[in-house]
């Protein structure tokens, strides 16, 4: 039933039960179905709202806090929007999007756009250190996440 008919309803009850005709049987019918139409009204309003919650991307804050991705912390040096999600801000999403509902073990959150791209929306304003290109793909030597190497995030292997 559509929310037009609750207010119809409503106050077509209004004009009869307010009416010298209060105990009449038809005004309990009315009365009735009003109540039983306003219960269905606000259970459709909790489904629509659950539906609604559960569709929702994942949040920068459950991340890494649920258990998910908690080894991206274990790094001695970390990526800005890793290190963010420690204070439940938005950081994984500055650079991915989240697969469904939430992020699920064992698949990986797209990128929001192509990685180069990404790097250097960013690190193009002066936040990384002007370096020589060795490869076209920033993901190559760094690790977006973090490092145990240097604070550069450079791979295992990759000298500077």
């Amino acid at each position: 039933m559509d929310f037009t008919l609750a207010i119809g309803l409503k106050v077509c009850y209004r004009l009869f039960y307010t009416t010298d005709y209060k105990s009449s049987l038809i005004n309990k019918q009315i009365k009735w179905l009003i109540t039983m139409e306003l219960r269905m009204l606000r259970l459709a309003g909790w489904a629509v709202l659950v539906v609604i919650l559960y569709a929702l991307p994942a949040t920068a804050a459950n991340c890494v806090s649920d258990g998910c991705h908690q080894d991206l912390l274990k790094s001695r040096y970390l990526h800005g929007p890793v290190a963010a999600e420690q204070a439940n801000v938005k950081g994984c999403m500055a650079c991915h999007v989240p697969e469904g509902p939430a992020c699920t073990k064992g698949v990986a959150g797209k990128f929001g756009m192509d990685p180069v791209k990404m790097c250097s929306g960013c690190h193009a304003k002066g936040t990384g250190t002007p370096h020589s290109v060795e490869t076209p793909n920033c993901l190559s030597c760094h690790d977006p996440h973090g490092s145990d190497v240097s604070s550069d995030l450079l791979r295992a292997g990759v000298k500077k």
